[in-house]
């Protein structure tokens, strides 16, 4: 009956150590996740994950040892019921360390959600002005052209922004309707917008668009180049600036012949941007240095055309 006693006593104290295990780790993973920056949760939070685990195998292990020592030393064949008892803290060992696998499992879900959810974020601020179709400078310039050609230039205040929102489609009207405005001037209105669309544009959001840019199926080479130009004035690269686009063009083109031409290019070709017209072709140089591949892009483009 001693042996009963004792045994239903080191159950009862063992059953206690993963509800402290728990309230260490929870106590531990908090004041590192406060102490340290958000970039290193994800590798704190494994690391904690993989200690936790690791103390539970050893302590999973240590009663499992205890266990046999208990039985071994004993001479006495255990009875039905001791052996319901030692059955049953095997199946509770097992249970709990099925609640651990489900936790861990848990835990995982959510740090992958949160992931995700921040990529999104950051994708969304990255788009905010490829949303619009155009940035927001020149969607306002059309616009206002649009009202001069209509002869609507000096409509009234309120039927300008009536005008204003209805070409702004459904995501922009939405954006309108969350923005405060001290009155409702289509001057004050076209301004807030802008703060709107301008919050969050930094040159390395620019530059993370730029590095991004892919060929999309059926694009042309002139147009995927004018796209490479367009973004990179928002980038600031500088002198630099035309190597970059030559660089992003040959990782990131679909055309495996405009790749293999540009690479036997000497390393101080720049690209001179072709602005496309029936007529001819129009090239702008940047620099002194920079040398004319417009014959490469074109022949180019015509090649992957015919294949």
């Amino acid at each position: 009956m001693g042996g009963k006693r004792g045994g239903r006593a080191r159950s009862k104290s063992n059953s206690k150590i993963p509800v402290v295990q728990n309230k260490q780790y929870k106590a531990l993973r908090n004041h590192q996740l406060e102490v340290s920056p958000k970039s290193d949760h994800k590798a704190i939070l494994k690391s904690l994950k993989e200690e936790q685990t690791r103390k539970l195998t050893q302590l999973a292990e240590q009663y499992e040892q205890s266990i046999n020592e208990m039985m071994a030393s004993q001479s006495l064949r255990l009875d039905e019921e001791q052996e319901a008892e030692c059955q049953a803290l095997r199946q509770q060992l097992h249970q709990e360390m099925e609640l651990l696998d489900a936790y861990q499992n848990k835990t995982k879900a959510q740090m992958e959600n949160q992931h995700e959810c921040e990529v999104q974020k950051l994708e969304q601020k990255a788009s905010l002005q490829v949303k619009t179709a155009v940035p927001w400078d020149r969607w306002l310039t059309s616009f206002e052209d649009y009202l001069l050609a209509l002869g609507h230039s000096d409509l009234a205040e309120a039927r300008k922004c009536a005008l204003l929102r209805h070409c702004l489609g459904q995501e922009g009207q939405r954006i309108f309707a969350t923005l405060t405005l001290s009155d409702d001037k289509y001057v004050t209105a076209t301004a807030a917008l802008k703060a709107h669309f301008s919050c969050g544009s930094s040159r390395r959001m620019h530059r993370f668009e730029f590095r991004q840019r892919t060929q999309k199926p059926g694009e042309t080479v002139a147009h995927y180049v004018s796209a490479f130009d367009e973004l990179a004035r928002l980038c600031d690269f500088g002198v630099l600036e035309d190597g970059l686009i030559v660089d992003q063009l040959i990782e990131k083109t679909s055309c495996n012949q405009l790749r293999e031409r540009l690479l036997l290019e000497p390393d101080s070709t720049t690209l001179a941007v072709r602005n496309g017209s029936s007529g001819g072709t129009q090239v702008r140089s940047r620099c002194a240095r920079t040398c004319d591949v417009i014959t490469t892009v074109s022949s180019a483009h015509s090649d992957c055309r015919g294949s």
